[in-house]
């Protein structure tokens, strides 16, 4: 952190009564050398006043950045979005500010979808597709960018796919990523399983097996009790503090049966949301204790959306509906953004071009999305997940009388009002040296879905079969956006 000085630097040089010309001075009557004391004077009050407005200036505690992300909040259950879990936090920031009645992230599992928010590229360019992958050192960072142009930068986060192994702690001065609990409880307690790389394929996948069982995950209070310590701890200037919390994602026991597990989650859902935003309240309230609220943009949206048994799922990750791909957006920014906005629709591409714009700062070179203030809604948003593709949520098929185990890569293109998804089967890409996948099984196993989301927003009717052209048009620029990736 700076040092605080009497006077900031300042980049220009006030004259001085010495730097007048003194060929000047030595001709003047007694009313010239008076008028000569007299700009001294003036000079010497400039220099006082503009020390004062810049040190003045340099101590406020902005223009700030709060980036709060929650785990798996789906915005149609949220009040803010006509929805029946009341949320008097985000209730009161959708008043105060802005509102996207329709975001959805480019993929439905948290550590991919944390690095499209925080690099402004999506995942067919940053391709973090595995747990056991991080984010290329290539991809510029938003916290990167802001720390470049001078601002303090500090995370809190709540769970194991936020670790600073997945690459999304670059460009954080400060990273809080301790853990005390499993993310999924074990038949037996496991002990504390200290962080590892792991170069081969089959080593990693057993260490995030053994991880998510062990310390994976941290309470939102003891979230919220980092961040607020951590505002406390800074002294002044510019912060991003980014802050992710667990929240409703769901907490997994494999000591109960499936049928209890699924109806505890189903019934604690509401509950776990109603906590983080209790828990986003404190945070803010710290954050007007300190008198920084007109000058901090607070940004509050969800990673990824939660399947609640929509196409009998419970979870998200597996697949490409709206229950997974859409998530809340809300901004408050007192000092710029009028209250009670909304926006149609943005992308989560779109949160570092539209933070940079609003903090005066220029978005990284590579980033892919749009200011949402500046220019038009996107009408069309890509979505990929490849986590079918790996072992533990692959499936088994037949080949004739022999078993197949097989992985799938799941692709939507998303153009209002239609949605086309097509799920091709892989090998295990988690896997050492995984068998190929035989043509007869794959050709098989190819599947294209195509539904419109105005007249049947739950996804229930694939019309593929009745709208050739239409899944043509879709499947062509699905190809071409896969193509420019070089996926």
């Amino acid at each position: 952190m700076r040092s605080r000085v009497p006077y900031p630097m300042i980049h220009w040089r006030t004259p001085r009564a010495c730097d007048i010309d003194r060929s000047r001075t030595a001709v003047y009557s007694e009313d010239g050398h008076k008028q000569t004391m007299r700009i001294g004077r003036w000079a010497a009050l400039t220099v006082v006043l503009v020390g004062v407005l810049g040190w003045y200036t340099w101590s406020r505690p902005g223009p700030n950045l709060l980036l709060i992300t929650v785990d798996a909040l789906r915005p149609d259950r949220l009040s803010c979005y006509g929805g029946s879990i009341q949320v008097a936090t985000l209730n009161r920031l959708a008043a105060e500010g802005v509102l996207v009645r329709d975001a959805v992230t480019d993929v439905p599992w948290t550590t991919p979808a944390l690095a499209t928010i925080l690099s402004g590229v999506d995942v067919s360019r940053h391709r973090l597709r595995l747990p056991e992958q991080a984010l290329a050192d290539g991809f510029e960072t938003l916290a990167q960018r802001l720390q470049q142009a001078g601002w303090n930068t500090a995370a809190v986060v709540g769970a194991y796919p936020a670790d600073r192994s997945t690459g999304l702690a670059r460009g954080f001065a400060y990273y809080d990523d301790r853990y005390n609990a499993p993310m999924e409880y074990p038949l037996a307690r496991v002990s504390r399983v200290p962080r590892r790389h792991f170069d081969d394929l089959d080593a990693a996948r057993e260490y995030h097996a053994r991880k998510v069982v062990a310390d994976s995950y941290r309470t939102d209070g003891a979230v919220t009790d980092a961040a607020t310590a951590w505002l406390a701890r800074h002294g002044g200037g510019r912060f991003f503090l980014w802050v992710h919390y667990f929240g409703a994602h769901e907490k997994r026991d494999q000591r109960h049966a499936i049928g209890v597990e699924i109806e505890t989650l189903l019934n604690t859902y509401p509950q776990a949301v109603e906590r983080v935003d209790d828990e986003i309240g404190q945070l803010l309230a710290a954050l007007a204790q300190r008198g920084w609220t007109d000058r901090t943009l607070v940004v509050v949206l969800g990673d990824h959306g939660q399947s609640l048994m929509e196409h009998d799922a419970l979870g998200h990750g597996a697949d490409l509906y709206e229950p997974s791909l859409r998530v809340p957006w809300l901004m408050r920014f007192p000092a710029r953004l009028a209250p009670g906005q909304q926006i149609a629709k943005a992308r989560t591409v779109d949160v570092v071009p539209t933070v940079t714009a609003l903090l005066g700062v220029a978005a990284p070179a590579a980033a892919m999305g749009r200011d949402v203030f500046a220019e038009p809604a996107a009408g069309d948003a890509y979505a990929e997940t490849y986590l079918p593709a790996t072992a533990v949520l692959s499936t088994t098929v037949t080949d004739g009388d022999t078993a197949v185990r097989l992985g799938f890569v799941r692709r939507a293109w998303r153009s209002a009002p239609w949605k086309f998804i097509r799920s091709e089967p892989s090998p295990l890409l988690d896997t050492k040296s995984p068998p190929p996948v035989p043509e007869t099984v794959r050709t098989q196993n190819v599947r294209e879905e195509l539904y419109n989301l105005d007249s049947d927003p739950a996804e229930t009717t694939n019309v593929i079969a009745t709208q050739p052209q239409i899944a043509e048009q879709l499947r062509q620029r699905l190809q071409a956006h896969v193509a420019a990736g070089g996926a």
